[in-house]
């Protein structure tokens, strides 16, 4: 089983900026805390008639007095951080810019729309994805409006959305630059 790994080298402060964490001491406690536990996860990838086992965080050597930080991922994690076999990539600054639980929820669901391309759901879909239940009545209305109100959170962060008909809307999520996208370099292990 051949797979790419993906290799980074970032610093702890950018590290707990991007996961929303505060800078300073006990911020990064918390994170060499999370590292040492993900480097202690095992993954075990069944293809056909192949098995593989590796550590979901490959390895990693952290810097104590700079803060800088080099890793190299598994092989499924590298998978998920590119973008293949079906994983997506969440924005988690717009995760952050999002007040309501329901516009949190269709904000997730919603990421099978693809960058770069519009597809339509209708009301009826959106409050199944926020509330799995069915409903009718004063709760229907209400689960109307509050996914109507999130709709509204979406377009605040830049996704387009728009009525084309009473109930059906055409959605497409930002797209985004390679300035966005994560910083990754190739890992060298020689001087380790």
């Amino acid at each position: 089983m051949t797979e790419r790994v993906l290799g980074a080298r970032f610093n702890l402060a950018a590290l707990a900026r991007s996961s929303g964490f505060d800078q300073g001491g006990s911020a990064y406690q918390k994170i060499r805390a999370s590292l040492q536990r993900l480097s202690n996860v095992s993954v075990v990838l069944k293809r056909e008639n192949q098995q593989c086992s590796c550590h979901l965080v490959g390895s990693y050597v952290l810097d104590q007095h700079t803060g800088e930080l080099v890793m190299s991922l598994s092989p499924l994690l590298s998978a998920a951080v590119l973008a293949r076999r079906g994983y997506l990539r969440i924005n988690m600054s717009e995760v952050r810019l999002l007040k309501k639980e329901v516009a949190l929820l269709l904000h997730n669901r919603l990421h099978w729309i693809n960058q770069g391309t519009a597809r339509h759901a209708t009301l009826d879909t959106l409050i199944l994805y926020a509330y799995p239940d069915a409903q009718t009545g004063t709760a229907l209305r209400k689960r109307r409006k509050a996914v109507r109100d999130s709709l509204g959170e979406l377009r605040r962060i830049g996704w387009s959305v728009t009525e084309t008909s009473t109930g059906k809307f055409r959605i497409s999520g930002p797209l985004r630059s390679v300035a966005d996208r994560p910083q990754t370099a190739p890992v060298s292990t020689s001087n380790w």
